[in-house]
């Protein structure tokens, strides 16, 4: 029996072919109206009919040859999105939690050629995806899901999971929060709080309830400052100000706290971020940087780790060779039961409203629209907002589906 379209009001063979999207090294976009459809590379496989596609900064630099993921692509660029919300058109066998019909989100796999965001159909595995909420197995009204927050959510909630309770491992996770007597792991050092990935690390360790939370943000500071608790201490410092206001303020909560920090997630990497850092934190601390590399800026004393969502694949093909030098090493579980684990909770907590959507922006012209989201992106305009595109108002698309 064919797979159906889930959203339709009766079944349709699934097409042979699809839309997709190409982003080349200039940061281009070509369309492709013929794309086979990707095959179900894993027992454990979710094709997903992508209602709204999520744009990430690597989105660009990995086409780009700045992130060393992919060895080869097509010359005219690869499909890089990874972020996807929509509807799951088929599974694989091995699959349990899902079936066709499901309103999903999830993370395809960093560096694959195969089955990107950007595009009609993806694929992700079902350890790196989660339900929003409704069954829709044939028609139902898509606006009443919020496709576009939860196409914010995958890359940047799994990225501040790895950070915090991965790497520098402030709580066994989340599901375990610290009593409000109890010292935890603060104070924690949030750089770069109002980025996606800074603000679900600043939402996360909310809910662990880790304070006093130091977080170092600029133009979107006033949103950061919607998130803290400034009653239990936390702060949001504007790095706008120069290296030597972030220095003193940081120093001056310390002070307060009478307690060395030995924990930051530095989720810039880029600039004076980890040098400012280099200062600040104790011998013997932590800091987790979402960026490869080693920072010679920061001392011999204190520990370099490096948060990357590719982990969460780390035993598979692509990975397999190149995981200890690009994806940085998990220091608890595998990445497969860790990205399960996490993956309920934050659905769960995505249906209960307890874990909010990271503000979004649409971009108009459907697919057409991931060249100016990742120019925007490129060009460091975005702040404390992911840009989207919906797939459907391609306008080869739209064409299609009004014959």
């Amino acid at each position: 029996m064919a797979e159906t379209w889930p959203g339709q009001t009766s079944p349709s063979p699934l097409p042979k072919t699809m839309l997709s999207a190409l982003v080349s090294k200039e940061t281009k976009v070509t369309l492709l109206p013929s794309t086979h459809l990707p095959a179900l590379p894993h027992p454990n496989a979710l094709l997903i009919r992508v209602v709204t596609s999520g744009t990430n900064p690597k989105d660009w630099k990995l086409p780009a040859g700045i992130l060393k993921t992919i060895s080869s692509m097509d010359p005219r660029g690869c499909n890089s999105g990874d972020d996807v919300a929509g509807y799951v058109a088929a599974v694989g066998p091995a699959v349990v939690d899902f079936h066709v019909g499901d309103a999903v989100a999830g993370l395809h796999e960093l560096g694959v050629l195969e089955g990107g965001a950007f595009a009609e159909y993806a694929v992700v595995m079902d350890w790196v995806a989660f339900h929003l909420g409704r069954t829709v197995p044939n028609g139902g009204d898509e606006g009443k899901i919020d496709f576009d927050g939860a196409a914010t959510m995958p890359m940047a909630s799994y990225m501040a999971a790895i950070g915090l309770f991965g790497m520098l491992r402030v709580s066994p996770g989340p599901w375990a929060p610290f009593k409000d007597d109890e010292v935890g792991a603060a104070p924690l050092v949030i750089y770069g709080a109002a980025s996606a990935v800074g603000a679900y690390a600043v939402k996360l360790a909310s809910i662990a309830n880790i304070h006093p939370l130091i977080c170092i943000a600029g133009q979107g500071t006033e949103f950061v400052r919607s998130l803290i608790d400034e009653s239990g201490g936390d702060v949001v410092i504007d790095y706008r100000k120069g290296n030597e206001h972030i220095i003193s303020s940081i120093s001056q909560t310390l002070s307060q706290t009478q307690r060395p920090l030995m924990h930051a997630l530095d989720a810039v990497s880029t600039g004076d971020s980890f040098a400012n850092l280099g200062k600040l934190v104790a011998d013997g601390g932590h800091i987790s940087l979402v960026l490869p590399g080693i920072r010679p800026e920061i001392p011999s004393t204190i520990r370099q780790s490096t948060t990357m969502a590719g982990c969460l694949w780390k035993d598979m093909g692509a990975h397999a060779k190149t995981q200890d030098k690009t994806l940085g090493a998990m220091d608890v579980g595998n990445g497969r039961e860790f990205a399960y684990m996490h993956s309920r909770l934050i659905g769960l907590w995505y249906r209960e409203g307890k874990l909010k959507p990271h503000p979004s922006q649409v971009v108009e012209g459907g697919l057409r629209g991931v060249e100016k989201a990742l120019a925007e992106l490129r060009e460091g305009r975005a702040s404390a907002v992911k840009y989207v595109v919906h797939v459907d108002e391609t306008e080869e698309i739209r064409k299609r589906t009004t014959q």
